[in-house]
């Protein structure tokens, strides 16, 4: 399987990662498609889980994802639904807007 590469996310065989000063983060292709709730609704959990984090751009972050999910298809349980995925990234856009700025 060929990578796919964007200047903070790597997509290979294992699933996704990020190369960050302080260590590398990792998501396993099998953990690509778990669920968390916000707001009642039950959305994917990593984009709203990046989108929390300082360190990580949210759209570098969502453009790698889709990739992911695409690539490891059938590596997780669920089957992704294209409403989930924009609902999600929906989701993690507005906690990134709400994010205080440093500086």
């Amino acid at each position: 399987m060929d990578a796919m590469e964007n200047d903070h996310w790597i997509v290979d065989d294992f699933g996704m990662h990020s190369e960050m000063r302080d260590g590398t983060f990792e998501i396993e292709a099998h953990r690509l498609a778990e669920l968390t709730s916000v707001d009642d609704r039950d959305i994917l959990y990593w984009p709203v889980y990046i989108a929390s984090e300082t360190r990580f751009d949210i759209e570098r972050f969502l453009e790698a994802y889709e990739e992911a999910l695409v690539k490891h298809a059938g590596r997780y349980a669920a089957v992704m639904n294209p409403s989930l995925l924009a609902e999600s990234a929906e989701a993690a856009r507005d906690i990134w807007g709400e994010r205080p700025v440093c500086g």
